[in-house]
């Protein structure tokens, strides 16, 4: 028998699920916590970063979890003019479909997006020109008090 998979991991592992579909449509990679620096080799990549959680007793039993996952996207375009309108598509793109199951098949109460901010990166001689954005969402979903593998 497999062993049961945490509440927080089955919600981080629907928005991996996600992402990597984002990835697949976009001709990109998809990497979830990786070990190493990204390059510029790497574009077009999402990248996902398991983050922090907070709780609260909601006193009926249950712990309101919120979950924070941080989306990273490096992108290499054709020119600088790109660069703008490339992103917002980009982030347009990870936010719908994000936001096309809100609760991650059940698993959540819902996942919010909470802010996008740009990532410098420095321009290489000759090179086509790289960006980066990072989007933060918020999972929201419940636990049993003292159950992780419990809603």
């Amino acid at each position: 028998m497999p062993d049961p998979v945490s509440i927080r991991e089955r919600c981080l592992a629907a928005v991996a699920t996600i992402l990597a579909g984002v990835a697949e449509d976009e001709g990109a990679k998809f990497l979830r916590n990786p070990d190493f620096q990204l390059s510029r080799a790497d574009a077009p990549v999402i990248v996902m970063m398991d983050g922090d959680e907070r709780a609260e007793d909601d006193e009926t039993g249950l712990l309101s979890v919120v979950i924070d996952v941080a989306v990273g996207l490096l992108i290499a375009f054709r020119s600088h003019a790109e660069v703008g309108p490339g992103l917002s598509e980009w982030r347009a793109k990870v936010r719908l479909a994000m936001a096309a199951d809100p609760s991650l098949g059940g698993i959540a109460r819902h996942v919010r997006y909470v802010e996008a901010s740009g990532v410098d990166v420095p321009d290489q001689p000759g090179g086509k020109p790289l960006a980066g954005l990072v989007l933060g969402f918020e999972i929201e979903t419940q636990e049993a008090e003292h159950d992780p593998y419990a809603q």
